[in-house]
């Protein structure tokens, strides 16, 4: 399980989330890039068109792509939801409501925000095995939160190659919308 152990990531989220009065956040798998990132972002958007459950971003892009936080950028296997957004969502007890499946777990930060945990541990959900269940509901239930106007998480192509440009970043937020949003088809 993945709350237990040498270093329990649970305990770690909820404590940052707290101390920093978290806006909005997510915990799951994720690319960690190396440090001339944008020679890799081909590769990255090929494993993403491969894994619903794996989180693309580059932490200074996602800030100036919600522009500023307007509204959250998605879910992934914790979703952080702070005091504006889940005041936003109906309220604490509202969101809940909506997710009684014991799969899930909320916990209520200091601030009067929440931490939706989907699953014991997080999910790489190939794309061939269908959109993960545990996600989709709980993007169904922050949906209305989300930023509407996105940027590109990735750079320009330098030769041809593709990469998260604004068309495939706004399909990629959406990818737990619907089935047949993600992967994209390409030209």
């Amino acid at each position: 399980m993945w709350d237990q152990g040498t270093f329990p990531i649970h305990d770690f989220v909820l404590a940052c989330c707290n101390r920093l009065n978290a806006t909005h956040g997510y915990a799951g798998f994720s690319l960690a890039l190396p440090d001339e990132f944008a020679r890799w972002q081909p590769y990255e958007l090929e494993l993403a068109e491969r894994y619903f459950g794996l989180e693309i971003d580059v932490p200074v892009f996602v800030a100036l792509m919600t522009e500023g936080w307007k509204g959250i950028k998605g879910v992934n296997w914790y979703t952080v939801l702070g005091s504006r957004y889940t005041e936003e969502l109906g309220g604490a007890q509202s969101i809940h409501s909506q997710l009684t499946d014991p799969a899930f777990r909320i916990y209520h930060l200091n601030s009067g925000g929440v931490v939706i945990r989907a699953g014991d541990g997080p999910q790489m959900a190939p794309v061939a095995k269908g959109l993960p269940p545990l996600y989709v509901a709980v993007n169904k239930i922050v949906r209305p939160a989300r930023t509407t106007k996105v940027q590109s998480i990735g750079l320009a192509s330098i030769g041809g190659e593709l990469r998260f440009n604004d068309r495939l970043t706004d399909l990629w937020m959406r990818r737990f919308d619907a089935p047949g949003i993600w992967p994209p088809a390409h030209p």
